[in-house]
């Protein structure tokens, strides 16, 4: 009779999920895209934030509300949605990317 080792939850593919350090605000959504368009988060705080989470798909849209406005860890929104954190944090990045270019077209076109 061997041990069985008991697979730790937030132990996932190899990569450690920590609830705590995994949940992030607007602010810290706001601080990202500043740093990704060199934009200042003073400009981009004035945007409503419900109309730059339209320009997303609505995958990516439901993942960053989750994530950032109801503070919801990254394995917390996998559990909801099924799926794996890896593809979360995937589908995180594609939403910020495209914030960032929508911020970026915005402000060429304001200037």
């Amino acid at each position: 009779m061997g041990i069985t080792r008991k697979s730790n939850p937030f132990d996932i593919n190899g990569k450690r999920f920590d609830k705590r350090s995994e949940v992030e605000t607007v602010k810290d959504l706001i601080r990202d895209l500043s740093t990704q368009t060199n934009i200042s988060e003073d400009i981009i705080q004035e945007l409503p934030i419900m109309e730059m989470i339209g320009v997303l798909s609505q995958r990516e849209a439901s993942y960053i509300i989750l994530h950032y406005l109801h503070k919801q860890s990254i394995v917390d929104v996998s559990r909801e949605m099924g799926v794996n954190p890896g593809y979360v944090e995937h589908i995180l990045a594609r939403g910020k990317n495209r914030l960032g270019e929508y911020l970026i077209k915005q402000r060429k076109e304001n200037k």
